[in-house]
């Protein structure tokens, strides 16, 4: 039995060198941390916007443009600032400037741009949706956007006040630097392909409680419409010195019978049109004459102020008076 002991021994030691030690190899089924198994995967870019302020011709902004796009679509999104909203919204979309639609004089038609809207009542935030498709165009391209807004200002007992034009700054148009245009580059994208993961038979859906009926809502209460709302003279027109203009505007409910008619230049007073005359929603101007600096620009915009309650409205953009051939 003594004998046995050392034989034993030495078979138990051979075996623990021919098995090596336990904490310095492991276990080939061992499972490796779960980061080290992570598959690769395609980079996948989220959609980024870009803002553009809205602003006057004088540079006072009231609003801003958000600009973003994914695949299929680009989603314009228009706000106003402070106590500004949206009576009308016009966009214009194309490859080039040269695909915006202009006038004789290089002014942009706003009634022939693709996505115009009549706000009403007033909206402080506008949103236009662009199939890229229907356009021809797709992500890694280059778009001019025209982004034109007419804002106004809530007064006393709802109506309208302080009525303003604007556009999305950026470059002036050629030709006619009242109007302005951005160009952006829409965003490409490389998607992931999502694993395919093995259909779950179909559960049936949980039983939704009902709901009680709720009262309908009360729509909103629209603001009265405005004594007086120019029309033209109203911006982007050429109006022939030494002849003469049919000034017209809209006359609204409550308006009294006569108005005054003033010519105004970088919106101070220039010179009096008419002192008073009937409040038709039309004039005729005669032998149109400039006023201020000749050698400066010869840009102007229109005032027309009801008499009886003082309310006003001005062109919503500057328009030109200059020479006309005969």
């Amino acid at each position: 039995m003594k004998r046995l002991v050392p034989i034993l021994s030495m078979v138990l030691a051979v075996g623990l060198l021919g098995s090596g030690c336990s904490d310095v190899t492991a276990p080939a089924d061992e499972v490796l941390p779960e980061s080290s198994l992570a598959p690769l995967s395609l980079t996948s870019v989220e959609p980024q916007s870009v803002e553009f302020p809205l602003t006057t011709v004088r540079g006072r902004q009231v609003g801003t443009i958000e600009v973003v796009n994914d695949a299929t679509t680009l989603r314009v999104m228009l706000r106003t600032t402070g106590e500004w909203a949206f009576r009308n919204t016009h966009l214009a979309i194309a490859r080039s400037v040269e695909g915006i639609e202009r006038g004789r004089f290089g002014q942009p038609r706003l009634m022939r741009f693709p996505f115009h809207a009549r706000h009403r009542p007033p909206a402080r935030e506008h949103e236009i949706v662009i199939d890229l498709a229907e356009h021809g165009l797709s992500p890694g391209d280059d778009v001019v956007l025209a982004v034109h807004v007419i804002v106004a200002q809530p007064g006393k007992r709802g109506i309208l006040r302080k009525s303003r034009s604007a556009w999305a700054r950026g470059e002036a148009f050629p030709r006619w630097r009242l109007a302005a245009y951005v160009t952006v580059t829409l965003q490409t994208f490389e998607v992931p392909v999502p694993p395919e993961e093995p259909e779950d038979p179909p559960e049936d859906p949980p039983e939704e409680p009902e709901e009680p009926e709720q009262p309908p809502e009360d729509p909103p209460e629209e603001p009265e419409e405005p004594l007086i709302t120019v029309l033209l003279p109203n911006g982007l027109e050429w109006v022939c010195e030494n002849n003469y203009f049919n000034i017209r505007w809209l006359v609204g409910t409550g308006a009294s019978d006569y108005v005054r008619i003033e010519l105004l230049r970088d919106g101070s007073f220039c010179q009096l049109i008419i002192d008073s005359t009937l409040n038709t929603g039309a004039y005729r101007w005669s032998d149109i004459q400039i006023c201020g600096d000749p050698t400066e620009d010869r840009v102007y915009t229109i005032r027309i102020t009801d008499l009886g309650s003082g309310f006003s409205d001005d062109s919503d953009e500057p328009f030109k008076i200059a020479p006309c051939a005969t």
